[in-house]
């Protein structure tokens, strides 16, 4: 790693890696590890990591899933190395394809990343610029977060870190000697090449990364000199890495051009369901996220970058490196937001900037530190205040992303607190399709049952299956059902509006908040968009069997009829939804007067696949497939509750369900 040159005996003595500074970057990557590594378990899954953890369990081999990608792409936009190596690494290591270890590769990829980080510095300005690169890196809460997640982009960091660090240095090889070593042009190469294989927006950053030594080998060499400069072994060495990048990218590129043209992109993500989130505008978090946040540390995530350029460096060509570094941030900012032709931009598709941000930040953090001590202060006593200072900034921050247990929606919790309050079998909706099928998949509560009412991907299927309509007919018609609310959809859309309905129907509510979620968003450290949105805040709402007799009563209805025990919820290929009667089950009627009472109690229904004879009392009813039957059953209710079992003497010899699509009384029969 140690440059075959050095313009001075200072700067050079200052590239020496001594075991004082072996082992203060071991403690760092120990501690980039250990904050990686505490709260993993516990962090509930999000839907890209239960696909890949599925797909894994169920055997999917890398090969085969490096052809699915490729396939895919122009519809996915997802590159492959990170998953692809995921599935290798699970697989040929004969780890349990579980949540935890399947996110192990990305939190050593964030681990590495303070490694790069610490490469990176050491070519800009010698070791003590990396081990305080490395520190920034292993703290970084946007690093910390993509880590802990397996999804995508604990790699571009680390690859996109990487290829920087090697184009620095073969700018000094250039700088120095006007020589390009092969060792450095190869890593080079095969950083970029992963970085491009990780995610769409390391692209333009590898580019730059190749545009700065390609231009000034072309300055050094000289247009007169160009014919014979081909005749050098470095020139080839030199040329060959943009080129096998290029070569790689090409087909990736036509791939995503041709579904472009062609508008084959999923409508979902060209829709403007999320404007104020997914704007350009919304952008100015990033020097916030990619750094130390806002309020006070604020200053911290502007103020030292700006350092950077403000204060007096004392080499010229760690001066000349920060305009770089600066220059660099600007273009890529630019080179991504013009790539993101469907006008759809989030804080995670910037990743490419962040290692510049770090090492702008990192190169103004050791330019105040030098200013202080040039003003005569003891050099221990200013790192020593510098080090308690960012440490008052990320602690908070980092005990947030070791507490998160949802990212930010906490499905587990979710799944707890329905299992606490609502009756075995009861169904809870869920406002997200994709919510339930996906992303609740391994969060299943055992006593309730999450469903949804019609598909909801995007705003026009939303509206267009008129989804509240849809809620309220279903919440209406199970009465023990709940809502739960992990995203309150389009409350802020200027046509749509709030939605007053479950205030009106539901009697009792309760708020999940996500604690160290919203703590991050307030501190603008959220590295996803989901963390600026009501997702932080679960609402569940619900009506006790009390609330509904005295919901009843306030009505003046003589009756009511609720669900008992032993019904379970189904719903069908074609979105039908049902209570199922098994062996047995119970509806609770209840006579809200003080004398006696004759009701009818009608229930529609029919069976999965055969003939089902349902007792009640003395009647009894045989139902069979096809179109729902009704069943009209004259019943005496004493005052107070009556308890109507409902039994297939036959269950344990046909297995058939009793699918039931309605339960109604009619106090008047």
């Amino acid at each position: 790693m140690l440059p075959d040159a050095s313009p001075n005996r200072r700067h050079s003595e200052e590239r020496k890696v001594g075991l004082v500074q072996i082992l203060g970057l071991f403690v760092i990557l120990a501690f980039a590890a250990w904050i990686r590594l505490a709260g993993l378990e516990t962090l509930d899954t999000r839907g890209d990591e239960v696909e890949l953890v599925l797909m894994i369990q169920d055997g999917q081999q890398p090969w085969p899933y490096l052809v699915e990608h490729f396939r895919d792409f122009g519809f996915t936009r997802q590159l492959p190395l990170p998953r692809v190596l995921t599935t290798a690494v699970v697989q040929w290591s004969g780890l349990e394809a579980t949540a935890v270890n399947v996110r192990l590769p990305f939190v050593w990829a964030g681990v590495l990343s303070a490694l790069a980080l610490f490469w990176l510095g050491f070519e800009l300005a010698g070791t003590r610029l990396a081990l305080v690169l490395a520190l920034l890196a292993a703290t970084n809460p946007f690093s910390v977060y993509w880590s802990k997640t397996a999804h995508i982009y604990a790699f571009p960091l680390l690859f996109v870190s990487a290829t920087l660090a090697a184009t620095v240095r073969l700018v000094r090889q250039l700088e120095t000697n006007g020589r390009v070593g092969w060792r450095t042009a190869t890593v080079a190469t095969a950083c970029g090449v992963a970085a491009c294989a990780s995610h769409m927006t390391a692209w333009p950053a590898v580019a730059l990364c190749w545009l700065v030594p390609l231009g000034l080998w072309l300055r050094r060499t000289g247009f007169s000199e160009l014919r014979t400069a081909f005749e050098r072994r470095e020139t080839w060495v030199l040329l060959a890495g943009p080129a096998v990048c290029a070569l790689f990218v090409a087909p990736w590129a036509w791939k995503f051009l041709a579904a472009l043209f062609a508008q084959r992109f999923d409508p979902v993500w060209s829709e403007p369901q999320t404007t104020d989130l997914y704007s350009l505008f919304s952008m100015w978090r990033l020097p916030f996220t990619y750094s130390f946040g806002t309020g006070w540390r604020g200053l911290l995530s502007l103020g030292l970058p700006l350092a950077a350029f403000a204060l007096p460096v004392t080499r010229p060509l760690r001066g000349r490196r920060v305009l770089a570094l600066g220059a660099g941030v600007v273009v890529l900012f630019v080179a991504i937001t013009l790539a993101s032709a469907s006008g759809f931009f989030a804080l995670r598709y910037y990743s490419a900037l962040w290692p510049l941000w770090l090492a702008l930040t990192g190169c103004g953090l050791l330019a105040v530190i030098d200013a202080c001590i040039a003003r005569r202060a003891p050099a221990w006593g200013v790192w020593g205040i510098c080090l308690v200072i960012l440490g008052l900034a990320l602690a908070p921050p980092l005990r947030a992303l070791i507490e998160l247990r949802g990212n930010p929606v906490e499905y587990s919790r979710i799944a707890e607190t329905l299992d606490e309050h609502l009756a075995d079998g009861a169904p809870a909706l869920v406002n997200g399709m994709n919510v339930v099928r996906i992303e609740m998949r391994s969060y299943m509560p055992e006593k309730a049952v999450p469903t949804f009412t019609v598909p909801d991907v995007g705003l026009a299927m939303w509206r267009g299956n008129d989804w509240r309509g849809s809620a309220e007919r279903f919440l209406s018609r199970f009465s023990d059902a709940a809502l739960v609310q992990q995203g309150k959809n389009y409350y802020d859309h200027p046509e749509i509006g709030p939605w007053d309905w479950p205030d009106r129907h539901f009697h009792q509510t309760l708020e999940l908040r996500n604690e160290p979620a919203l703590l991050l968003r307030r501190l603008d450290l959220g590295a996803s968009e989901d963390f600026y949105t009501n997702r932080c805040v679960t609402t569940i709402r619900f009506n006790r069997p009390e609330d509904l007799l005295e919901q009843a009563r306030r009505e003046g209805r003589p009756v009511a009829l609720l669900w008992g025990e032993g019904w379970q919820y189904g719903k069908s290929l074609n979105l039908q939804d049902w209570r199922i009667l098994e062996g047995r089950a119970t509806l609770h009627l209840h006579n809200l007067t003080d004398s006696y009472r004759r009701v009818r109690i009608d229930l529609e229904a029919t069976t999965n696949n055969g003939v089902k004879r349902i007792k009640a009392h003395r009647h009894t009813r045989d139902f069979e497939v096809g179109e729902p039957q009704l069943w009209q059953v004259s019943w005496v209710a004493r005052p107070g509750l009556n308890v109507i079992e409902l039994t297939d003497e036959l269950w344990s010899i046909g297995q058939v369900q009793l699918l039931v699509s309605k339960v109604e009384v009619d106090a008047g029969g």
